[in-house]
């Protein structure tokens, strides 16, 4: 638990190994779906939790870890992630296919974000709160720590940017316009055959592929329609050099959809951020190469401890 955390018991890669809970198998049952009820208009949100020691923390001195996923994904993405529910509370909202009345671009998300944490209470845990985005979850993250409505203990981006100039060109300037009028179930067919036929994401091993394919959701044009927009048009690095907040950043060096070089201009404007460069990571990294990701994000939880 995250008594036990420190620098100390973190001396070396076999003894975080063993602090964390076991790797867990590519199995759907391990983690159980919530409706929360929102307050206002925004309704009700799903999110998922894990269904199963040893992922479940029962230490009310722990931190809550907020699990935000990409564009297109749900929160299974997170499964890997797991074991550090050895160290911390966790919970993988997914994101709304609803607008959140009075806000644009990433604040449609990030409201949702402030809105559950605040319905749980996660802020008012004595481990405080920790946001973890992954891509575009990682743009909302970010968001939320610069808009300061929740306060939160920590944050952790992973394989995500600041600025819409680490898209493509034609993500830049296509992207938002094609969603517009491509039917849902023409995208989803896109991003399966993507991580299916291609190393575009990640190189999959086994059935790691068939796995990420049962967690994609795209399953409105109005959400596609918002999510896209938003990180087309994001500028976030001069909120980000305001940012007060320990900082956790890791990013593959073989990312092909967002550069290596985005995760290192958020490293040098986030006010001391740590980067954790992993080597032959693609945009999955924190699945493929989750062992590595896990032990980092460990020591980094223990330091915030």
């Amino acid at each position: 638990m995250i008594q036990k955390l420190d620098k100390g018991a973190l001396a070396s890669k076999d003894e975080v190994r063993g602090l964390l809970a076991p790797a867990p198998a590519l199995d759907p049952a391990l983690l159980r779906s919530e409706q929360v009820k929102l307050p206002g208009a925004l309704g009700a949100l799903k999110v998922l939790r894990p269904a199963a020691a040893p992922y479940v923390n029962v230490d009310p001195q722990a931190p809550a870890v907020v699990l935000v996923p990409g564009l297109g994904t749900d929160g299974m993405a997170w499964l890997r992630q797991l074991p550090l529910g050895a160290l911390a509370d966790l919970h993988a909202p997914q994101h709304p296919h609803l607008p959140a009345p009075g806000e644009a671009g990433l604040g449609h998300f990030a409201r949702y974000v402030e809105a559950y944490v605040e319905a749980r209470k996660l802020h008012e845990r004595p481990g405080g709160v920790v946001l973890m985005g992954m891509s575009m979850g990682g743009a909302v993250c970010l968001n939320v720590a610069s808009r300061g409505r929740i306060p939160i203990r920590g944050l952790a981006l992973l394989g995500t940017f600041g600025h819409r100039r680490h898209l493509s060109w034609f993500d830049r300037n296509f992207a938002r316009y094609l969603v517009r009028v491509l039917p849902p179930p023409l995208v989803r067919w896109a991003a399966t055959f993507a991580v299916r036929r291609t190393k575009l994401f990640a190189k999959f091993e086994g059935d790691e592929g068939q796995f990420m394919v049962h967690g994609i959701n795209v399953a409105s044009r109005g959400y596609l329609v918002r999510a896209v927009s938003a990180i087309t048009t994001q500028e976030q690095l001069e909120a980000a050099r305001a940012l007060k907040v320990p900082t956790f950043v890791a990013h593959g060096r073989s990312d092909f959809v967002l550069p290596h070089a985005a995760a290192e201009e958020l490293a040098r404007t986030i006010p001391g951020a740590k980067l954790v460069s992993v080597d032959g990571g693609g945009h999955a990294f924190f699945f493929t190469h989750h062992e590595t990701v896990n032990e980092s994000l460990a020591r980094w939880l223990a330091e915030l401890a």
